[in-house]
This record gives C-alpha cells, sequence and structure tokens, in this order.
C-alpha cells in the first residue's frame, strides 16, 4: 500500500505537466497541418483541389479542436472559479462542435451521392446545426453549475470512468491516464487524418509539380503569309500554326473543359 499511495500522490503532482504537454502537442501539429491547408488554399495551381465542402467542414473541426487544446491549458492553469468554468464550458463545446462537424461530413456524402441533395447549399445549415446543438447542449449544465473541477482535466465523458473510482481505487488512475490519452490524443489522431485526406494530397501534389508543368508547357507559335492577288489588288493573310500543333485542339480542350467542369462541380459539393 505505500508503494501504491506514493505511486497515486505522484501521478496526481504530475497530472497538470501531462495534460499541458498532449495539449502543446496537439497544438503544434495542428497548426502545423492548418499552415499547410492555408498555403495550398492561397496558390491557385491548388486551389481548386480544396474546394471540397467536406474538407471545409473538417478544416472547422481541426480549428475547434486547435480551441479545445488551448481551453485544457488554460483550465489546468486557473484555480476553482468562473474563470475555470467558463473555459471547461468552451471546451466542452469545441468538443461537440468538432463531433458534429465528423458527423455532417458523413451525412454529407450520403445525401449528396445517394440522393442528389447539392452539398455546397446544404453547408450553411450543417453549421447552423452544429452551433445549435452545442449551446443546447452545453448552456443548460454549465447554467445548472454542474461541472465540478474534475472537469478540467476529463471534461465530459468521463462519468463512466469515474465510476470506479470509489470500487477500485488502485485501478482509478491507470484509468485516468487512459483517459486523458484519449482526450489528448483524440485531436492528434483527427489532425493526422486530416493530412492524408485526399484533397489535401492533390493540392499539394499540384503545388509540387506546378513549376515542372509549366516548363514543360508547350508555345503554340502562329505565323501569317501575306500573298498579292492582282483582281482585288489587295493582300490576304494565310494563318498557318507550328507542326506540333493539332488542328483539332481548340474542340479537343473544349470537350476536357466541360468533362473536367461537370466533375469539378461534382466534387464541390462533397
Amino acid at each position: 500500500m505505500p508503494l501504491l499511495q506514493k505511486t497515486l500522490a505522484s501521478f496526481e503532482y504530475n497530472l497538470p505537466d501531462f495534460v499541458i504537454g498532449f495539449a502543446v502537442a496537439d497544438i503544434i501539429l495542428i497548426s502545423l497541418i492548418l499552415g499547410l491547408c492555408l498555403w495550398a488554399a492561397w496558390n491557385p495551381m491548388s486551389r481548386r483541389h480544396l474546394n471540397r465542402v467536406s474538407f471545409r467542414l473538417l478544416i472547422y473541426a481541426l480549428v475547434a479542436n486547435l480551441a479545445c487544446s488551448g481551453c485544457i491549458i488554460c483550465a489546468v492553469k486557473l484555480g476553482p472559479g468562473a474563470a475555470c468554468a467558463g473555459t471547461v464550458f468552451f471546451a466542452d463545446a469545441c468538443i461537440l462542435f468538432a463531433a458534429v462537424m465528423f458527423f455532417s461530413m458523413a451525412l454529407n456524402l450520403q445525401l449528396v451521392i445517394m440522393h442528389g441533395v447539392n452539398g455546397q447549399k446544404m453547408e450553411k445549415y450543417y453549421l447552423s446545426a452544429a452551433m445549435i446543438m452545442t449551446l443546447a447542449c452545453n448552456i443548460p449544465p454549465y447554467a445548472a453549475g454542474i461541472y465540478p473541477l474534475v472537469s478540467c482535466f476529463f471534461l465530459i465523458t468521463t462519468g463512466a470512468l469515474d465510476l470506479n473510482s470509489i470500487l477500485t481505487p488502485e485501478v482509478n488512475w491507470r484509468l485516468n491516464i487512459l483517459d486523458l490519452l484519449l482526450y489528448a490524443l483524440r485531436p492528434m489522431t483527427y489532425t493526422l487524418l486530416a493530412a492524408t485526406d485526399h484533397s489535401f494530397l492533390r493540392a499539394l501534389r499540384a503545388l509540387r509539380g506546378s513549376e515542372t508543368k509549366a516548363s514543360a508547357t508547350p508555345v503554340q507559335v502562329t505565323a501569317s503569309t501575306l500573298t498579292w492577288s492582282s483582281s482585288t489588288t489587295s493582300f490576304t493573310t494565310h494563318p498557318s500554326t507550328n507542326c506540333d500543333t493539332d488542328v483539332k485542339l481548340d474542340s479537343i480542350e473544349a470537350e476536357e473543359t466541360d468533362s473536367e467542369g461537370s466533375e469539378e462541380s461534382f466534387t464541390r459539393q462533397i
């Protein structure tokens, strides 16, 4: 028992540093991915690959997770009081908002692919529903004051693990570590998934290949020949193209543009 008590005391003493360490790692990783997304969205070569409803919802969720990690650090530093309660309320709201965004991504794919709904028109409804659900699920408990100080560390869904604290105190501290790991790794996991998103990867490939594509683009040269016509006493212009230019190039490019336009229009909805 003395060894167990010493371990529990050491865990409780180092718990704030434990939480802050994971929160800082989350902030760094999310900021890095958001910075890359901002760079890709700023470049015209890769911007069109990111013009998707699902990707924008993913960015909203990442911003919410970033705010949640910042709130966790503030909650650890603050003592009991209104400031701590407000920080925990905002952190809980960010977690719920991010969860609704991920649900909206799956719902949007179902509506667009299976039912032919315009995803771009539904985007504002996803955001409105997320805000309403976030406020409806967080304001009443916050107003009732049912969140204790332990919520600064364990947030909303730790009630099931807290039930074991009385019956099995020797196991509870291990469950607390696992619980904190799950909450700390949640933003990091979603950030890594965002980094492997197909739209984001296509945008990065477009950025990497933009210079190569620009240097390999053929240049069309058009020359004009003037001939004398004695009947009309005027010059007649005969345009000619370079030998590597196809005569049907314009029509082919028009067809490809129409095909790509319809494909991009559908892609933007999902």
